[in-house]
């Protein structure tokens, strides 16, 4: 993002079904194209940071794709890019295994967790509590990878969330075997609570039937529901 619009995300795999997901907020616009990159299968990526490297995404995923873990990747990412004080990267590989950096030049509250299949990140924070009460309720709760990554940046608004309050919002999930759900409120004054309600909408059984009905990578000519 660009000077001081600082970010709060989170990536995580099922370990039940290999999905992966990745969910982001800022305090400015259109987080989700700049911070969430994932592919099904391969692993996920969060970059953000005072300035952020978008490049980490793809050259992420190439890396990951080749067999690299989180922890080769972040490492590679970060040595060749001059500026990486200022970044801020999670990095998720496909057998769980995440690793992080944080630059010494980001700002405010900053820091960064990481554990088996999941990582989380965040600076200029309103509360060094916000990562760990991310972490608790992705962590609790006992709903679908999508429904715990919502309920993981709701949690971020009782400990205050971005400092200047968020504007955009965005949820990422990458499937094998299902359609990818891409959920962006790209600038709004209650972007979390806009994106629960698009999942919502999401949700309807018409547009489920559509969803079910696409080509996925285990299924990649699919053309109706039973295909």
């Amino acid at each position: 993002m660009q000077e001081h619009d600082m970010t709060f995300s989170l990536i995580a795999r099922d370990p039940q079904t290999g999905d992966f997901g990745a969910a982001v907020a800022t305090g400015g616009p259109c987080a989700g194209g700049y911070v969430l990159h994932a592919m099904p299968g391969v692993g996920a990526i969060a970059t953000q940071g005072l300035y952020t490297n978008t490049l980490y995404g793809p050259h992420g995923l190439r890396l990951l794709e080749a067999g690299a873990a989180a922890d080769a990747v972040v490492a590679a990412l970060t040595a060749r890019d001059g500026g990486s004080a200022y970044r801020q990267l999670i990095v998720l590989d496909r057998e769980g295994r995440s690793a992080g950096w944080t630059g010494a030049h980001n700002v405010g509250a900053m820091a960064h967790e990481c554990a088996t299949d999941l990582a989380l990140a965040g600076n200029y924070l309103h509360s060094a509590a916000l990562i760990p009460a991310m972490r608790d309720a992705f962590r609790t709760h006992t709903g679908s990878l999508v429904e715990r990554l919502l309920a993981a940046l709701a949690a971020s608004r009782a400990v205050g969330g971005d400092s200047r309050g968020e504007w955009s919002a965005a949820v990422r999930v990458v499937s094998m075997d299902r359609a990818p759900l891409d959920l962006r409120v790209d600038y709004d004054a209650a972007p979390i609570t806009r994106l629960h309600e698009i999942h919502t909408q999401v949700q309807q059984a018409d547009f489920q039937r559509f969803l079910r009905s696409i080509p996925v990578p285990n299924a990649p000519d699919r053309a109706g529901e039973f295909t």
